[in-house]
């Protein structure tokens, strides 16, 4: 079955050569969230998706160099 989906993340490294996507989905105890390809499921607490979701409001456009 699918889940809802609240928030997607997605990760590279190594140069951009390896990439990881989690998705989390909002449920009554916390967030359960899943690995792109992967079927366990992960049970995570409130806080730490909040932490991600306030720290992103904090994402701002790169200002260029004026010359």
């Amino acid at each position: 079955d699918a889940l809802p989906i609240s928030l997607t993340v997605s990760v590279w490294w190594n140069d951009n050569k390896r990439t990881d996507k989690a998705e989390f989905s909002k449920s009554n105890d916390g967030y359960i969230a899943r690995r792109d390809n992967e079927p366990a499921l992960y049970l995570i607490d409130n806080k730490a998706i909040d932490d991600i979701l306030e720290a992103n409001k904090a994402i701002k456009p790169a200002v260029s160099a004026k010359k």
